[in-house]
């Protein structure tokens, strides 16, 4: 959050935002967060996302990319060939 309060806070400078205003986007930027979280739920994968740890989360997001295209492809290829 300390990242995302530095970002707003550039931001403000720069476009003149009250205070009010970034506690206002900050909160609608966890009702996002929420939103998307709550997919976990139906099944989905959530991913963390951290601005230290982003080249890790990168290449996690890259591994599962291939499995699922890994995936996508076995199940194809098990199906035979559609006529």
């Amino acid at each position: 959050q300390a990242l995302l309060e530095e970002w707003i806070a550039t931001r403000a400078i720069r476009d003149n935002c009250l205070p009010q205003d970034h506690r206002k986007l900050i909160n609608n930027l966890k009702l996002i967060q929420d939103y998307l979280c709550s997919f976990e739920a139906q099944g989905l994968t959530v991913v963390d996302i951290s601005a230290n740890s982003f080249p890790q989360t990168l290449d996690w997001l890259h591994g599962y990319l291939l499995q699922c295209i890994e995936r996508g492809l076995l199940a194809a290829c098990s199906e035979g060939p559609k006529q």
